[in-house]
């Protein structure tokens, strides 16, 4: 029943598990603010999908961390200001396919990042990263764990790495730029550069709409002399001029370049005559 503390409004939930009351809940979107504690969301075991926002602003109480979700196949979760996700790695999540993340940065979350895909990499077919104030660097042992995995996301790599390549006979296929409000012409410039080394790609998803395209692009790609390439002034996010030398890039190796709609050029333009 609802009481209140500290002037607001809360619900003391009892521990007996909610799925009791709630047997049909398989989604559950949740916000956590202040607190050290991770109810109702532990108190509902057969989700399906959960998305989670950390807020809390002090460490979890050691009786939530080791939660089970035997059913859960999606996992969003956005962490605010620097939150810990050491606690994730005694979430059990046997059957999770699709897993997005958001942070500001990795800090002292990176080794607990890392330690948590290898658990629950087996099953992952989608992954998507966000980093917000940092270069994602990727471990050289980043796919071993991930053996299923065909969708990667990820805001800008770091330049200076050795961009570990999927072995062979990997199922990885799809690449795909999540846009960030600076660095997208470097966040371009290595997907250029990915597409010809990561070898089982067969599609590169940038973070622009075809609804925006100038006519100057056509006259770019669709000529012949044209060599466009990533040194010269950039235009915001969306940088018509990196477009074109990736969307070359894609025609170069044989791969689909997609807008954020999952749009080819192609296509757009059928749907708009």
């Amino acid at each position: 029943m609802p009481v209140r503390e500290k002037g607001g409004l809360y619900f003391e939930v009892q521990y007996s598990p909610l799925d009791i009351y709630f047997p049909n809940v398989r989604a559950l979107f949740i916000w956590y603010r202040d607190g050290s504690r991770l109810q109702p969301v532990s108190l509902f075991s057969r989700l399906t999908f959960l998305s989670l926002c950390l807020d809390m602003g002090a460490p979890l109480d050691e009786d939530e961390v080791a939660l089970r979700f035997s059913a859960l196949k999606t996992f969003n979760l956005e962490l605010l200001d620097d939150e810990r996700i050491d606690f994730l790695e005694q979430w059990d999540m046997p059957l999770l396919a699709h897993f997005q993340i958001s942070m500001s940065s990795f800090g002292s979350n990176v080794t607990s990042f890392f330690t948590l895909l290898a658990q629950i990499g087996k099953k992952l077919v989608r992954l998507c990263l966000r980093i917000q104030r940092e270069y994602v660097d990727l471990p050289s042992n980043f796919w071993e764990g991930m053996p299923m995995l065909k969708y990667f996301s990820t805001t800008v790599l770091k330049r200076d790495s050795n961009f570990p390549l999927p072995p062979f006979g990997h199922s990885l296929r799809i690449f795909a730029l999540l846009k960030e409000e600076s660095h997208m012409d470097d966040a371009r410039e290595i997907a250029y550069h990915l597409a010809e080394v990561w070898k089982t790609l067969d599609t590169i998803c940038d973070c622009h709409s075809w609804n925006d395209v100038p006519r100057s692009f056509y006259d770019v790609v669709n000529s012949p002399d044209s060599h466009p390439g990533f040194y010269h002034n950039h235009h915001g996010t969306d940088c018509w001029q990196c477009i074109e030398a990736l969307y070359l890039a894609c025609q170069k190796y044989g791969l689909r370049y997609e807008d954020r709609e999952g749009r080819t050029l192609p296509s757009f333009e059928a749907a708009v005559v």
